[in-house]
């Protein structure tokens, strides 16, 4: 039985996967936070957000919801942070169907960026640089 802790105190723990890459990259639906390393003064390392899918989908010719996506949960509510961590010139290239064009860029150490989908569009929430 869980006791109360206190108002406004969060009970449990909620990790975020981290995942290191060093060159192009996918990401997947397990993903919340991708570090990059560039590896070179002239490197561009692309990582491609997947299309936003939206959780089902509804059949216009029949009024009804596609069976064939019933039960698919989609990549909606999904949040990726991607930061450059190493030193050098090299740059990290976002890709995908974002709300800001359809790309992004990394330049800086520490520099990040993190997107929610709607199942539409790639969300920017915020930025460092």
């Amino acid at each position: 039985m869980a006791e109360n802790i206190g108002s406004g105190a969060i009970e449990g723990a909620s990790l975020q996967t981290v995942t290191a890459v060093s060159a192009n990259y996918v990401v997947q639906l397990s993903d919340s936070f991708i570090q990059v390393t560039t590896g070179g003064s002239s490197n561009v390392v692309t990582v491609t957000f997947p299309a936003p899918v939206p959780v089902g989908s509804f059949n216009p010719a029949t009024q009804r919801p596609d069976q064939s996506t019933q039960g698919q949960t989609g990549n909606v509510g999904q949040t990726v942070t991607v930061q450059k961590v190493d030193t050098g010139n090299g740059t990290v290239t976002l890709s995908g169907a974002f709300n800001i064009g359809k790309s992004y860029g990394l330049a800086s150490r520490w520099s990040q960026a993190k997107f929610v989908s709607d199942g539409t569009l790639w969300n920017l929430l915020g930025t460092v640089s």
